[in-house]
């Protein structure tokens, strides 16, 4: 059966990492989230693993206090602001300063196993682990735009991952890979992003 390839084509091309326009104060149905989980782990896995956890978490005070880690993280890796920030940054310094108010935050997470520390591959282990959860996380953000909802990955609080994953209780052989911040958006008006031309970055057989 084929699709509609235009509306396909439009949810793909507008699902968008929103950090200024969450709406902080509007309550998330978790019903939704749970869906769009439902929709998230149906994609491909590397081997067939299907390693990705997901640790949906709306307590207030657990919230804030991931929130302060992220923003402790963000700022000491931030390049000292211009004098006239770009619209770039405001939203980059929104995000950050209200992250732990945003209405739910879902860790993406993955189930370590035995070959991952024994393996002197570390490329082949970041391939293996990140190549499962991340087209996961990708269509959990297009399972939640398709319900009316936006989102944004994050992950500068991986800095201190430990400080994380003691606050929700992680087990030692979870480990974290970026969290999906998730509320409505303060008004629908996405549309595609301006990227560079597919010439630019597109080779064919031989790089050169």
């Amino acid at each position: 059966m084929g699709f509609d390839v235009s509306e396909a084509d439009r949810l793909l091309m507008t699902t968008r990492s929103v950090r200024r326009r969450l709406d902080r104060g509007r309550p998330v149905p978790l019903s939704l989230v749970q869906e769009a989980l439902g929709v998230a782990v149906q994609a491909p896995t590397s081997g067939g693993g299907e390693d990705w956890r997901w640790l949906v978490i709306t307590d207030a005070e657990i919230r804030a206090e991931i929130g302060a880690v992220y923003r402790r993280a963000s700022l000491a890796v931030q390049r000292p602001p211009s004098a006239t920030p770009s619209p770039q940054e405001r939203s980059d310094a929104s995000f950050t300063d209200h992250l732990g108010e945003v209405p739910v935050l879902v860790l993406a997470c993955y189930q370590k196993r035995p070959w991952h520390a024994r393996s002197p591959y570390r490329a082949l282990v970041d391939a293996s682990v990140y190549g499962s959860v991340f087209p996961a996380v990708w269509s959990f953000q297009l399972a939640l735009r398709a319900r009316g909802l936006a989102s944004c990955f994050a992950a500068s609080h991986l800095r201190f991952a430990d400080e994380v994953a003691a606050l929700v209780g992680l087990p030692d052989d979870v480990g974290q890979a970026g969290l999906v911040a998730v509320g409505w958006p303060d008004r629908d008006e996405f549309r595609p992003a301006r990227r560079r031309p597919t010439a630019e970055v597109v080779r064919f057989d031989r790089w050169s």
